[in-house]
């Protein structure tokens, strides 16, 4: 009966020898299932992160792609305002050239009328003083005329 016992403990050993193993592997496989599962988070939450940052990425490059339109219709406004002021500044000169030059013609028909205006009241006044003079020494020729006459 001594060896009934023993071979019974001897299994019973064995028995406890097994569970115990197979309790270790689980307990080994439940910590690496664990760590995977952190090692997933991990992962899971970095995608998460590149994900946002991927899309954060497209949201700036639409935003570029935006003000790079923008950029381009000022550009082009800018450039038809170039266009514009040149035109403006071409008018202006030719503005000033004519004018400069009508002035001019008003400047010169303003002095020949000035000129001829001024011409006829001196000879106005000129006749004006003359006359006088005219007149005495007509009267003075006369007179000699007569006293010569009388002689």
């Amino acid at each position: 009966m001594v060896w009934i016992w023993f071979v019974l403990f001897v299994i019973f050993l064995i028995i406890s020898v097994i569970n115990y193993l197979i309790f270790k592997a689980e307990q080994k496989k439940n910590k690496e299932y664990e760590e995977n599962k952190k090692q997933l988070l991990l992962e899971t939450n970095n995608n998460v992160h590149l994900i946002e940052e991927n899309k954060n990425l497209k949201e700036k490059e639409k935003e570029l792609i935006k003000l790079k339109i923008e950029i381009a219709s000022i550009e082009k406004e800018k450039e038809i305002l170039q266009k514009e002021k040149e035109h403006i500044e071409n008018l202006q000169r030719d503005l000033l050239n004519s004018s400069k030059l009508e002035f001019e013609k008003i400047a010169n028909n303003l002095l020949k009328t000035t000129k001829q205006e001024l011409s006829n009241t001196n000879k106005e006044e000129l006749k004006n003083i003359v006359a006088p003079f005219e007149n005495n020494i007509k009267s003075f020729e006369t007179t000699i005329q007569n006293q010569i006459v009388k002689r």
